[in-house]
């Protein structure tokens, strides 16, 4: 190079000029979680001086980590402190959510005691209820019934959220009907109906058997015990079949209607009045005379025809009479005979 001064002496110097290199950096990436905006590039500075990093070109600073970045692809820009620059590109890719597949058991009224079980095709999943816990268990116990977010971390780092809920149980509800029962059955079925339950209820009957109902045909107390994932309920029947036997009249042979209140009347009687519904007494003398008829079962006859008192001796009765027996009429037609004595 040619220096001139002011009185045209010239001078000359020589220089050189050496090429600067331009930065140089190692750039990494961190790919997103899905639905996340949590890349990361990192830039590593590998040759001298002080270097400034943008993303914009526009606004540099001096850290060499970019983050909370979302899926796309970018460009780096790298300066040194004279005002080199280069570029580097990177593409941040999105790292999908695994599938896991969340079962759940209902809670119990009033008690913790619900379950979440997890299962995925992915490996090396780790789960949280609060996201800083993690653990390898695919299953958390102890529940209460609400809402829940389970974490779910996996071996990229990525951490993703999963709803899920715990249920409340439904109370066990039982209704237990007594049969109704008549004279013409001879066996019932003990039916229980469970109206809701935790789960599936389960029966046990007082003969061992499993069933969820019950045939009967022989008198006596049976109970069952139904039960569910939460609770247990009690109810005993006392089996009784109506017995319908048909009885007979009894009348008896001799009487003494003298007024001391021992045997002063003629009363044919029935076990069971109440199944008579048609009643007809007659009493004749030995010439077959009617001396007394009644429709009354309770009255009975003291011995007197025509308002006085009869003489000692035999007389005939007859009985016309209906019964109703389980439905069924039995017709009893009855003749005997009857002693007086004084």
């Amino acid at each position: 190079m040619s220096v001139y001064d002011v009185n045209g002496c010239s001078y000359s110097y020589g220089f050189i000029i050496e090429e600067e290199e331009l930065p140089m950096v190692n750039l990494t990436g961190q790919d997103v979680c899905e639905g996340q905006s949590n890349g990361i590039l990192s830039l590593t500075q590998m040759g001298p001086g002080t270097y400034s990093y943008s993303i914009d070109a526009i606004n540099y600073q001096s850290d060499p980590n970019f983050n909370g970045l979302p899926e796309g692809s970018y460009t780096i820009y790298i300066e040194n402190i004279n005002g080199c620059s280069t570029t580097e590109n990177f593409a941040l890719q999105t790292i999908p959510s695994p599938m896991v597949v969340i079962n759940t058991d209902d809670a119990c009224i009033g008690i913790n005691n619900g379950e979440a079980q997890f299962a995925s095709i992915e490996n090396g999943l780790e789960y949280s209820l609060d996201g800083l816990l993690f653990s390898a268990t695919p299953n958390i116990e102890n529940l209460d019934a609400r809402t829940y977010t389970l974490y779910v971390q996996g071996v990229d780092g990525c951490v993703h959220t999963y709803p899920f809920e715990i249920i409340e149980a439904a109370e066990l509800d039982v209704t237990f009907t007594d049969p109704l029962i008549d004279c013409s059955m001879s066996n019932v079925m003990l039916e229980p109906e469970v109206i809701s339950a935790a789960g599936n209820a389960t029966f046990t009957w007082s003969d061992g058997s499993s069933d969820s109902t019950l045939p009967i045909n022989t008198e006596g107390i049976y109970n069952v015990q139904v039960e569910d994932n939460c609770s247990v309920s009690y109810y005993e029947w006392n089996i009784d079949f109506i017995e319908t036997e048909i009885g007979t009249f009894f009348a008896p042979n001799i009487f003494s209607p003298n007024g001391d209140g021992i045997n002063d009347e003629f009363r044919p009687v029935y076990k069971d009045p109440t199944q008579i519904s048609k009643y007809s007494l007659e009493v004749f003398d030995r010439w077959g005379s009617l001396v007394y008829h009644s429709d009354d079962l309770d009255q009975g006859w003291d011995g007197k025809y025509a308002t006085k008192a009869g003489r000692a001796g035999v007389f005939v009765w007859m009985i016309r009479a209906e019964g109703d027996f389980c439905n069924d009429v039995e017709v009893f037609e009855l003749v005997g005979d009857v002693t007086i004595v004084r």
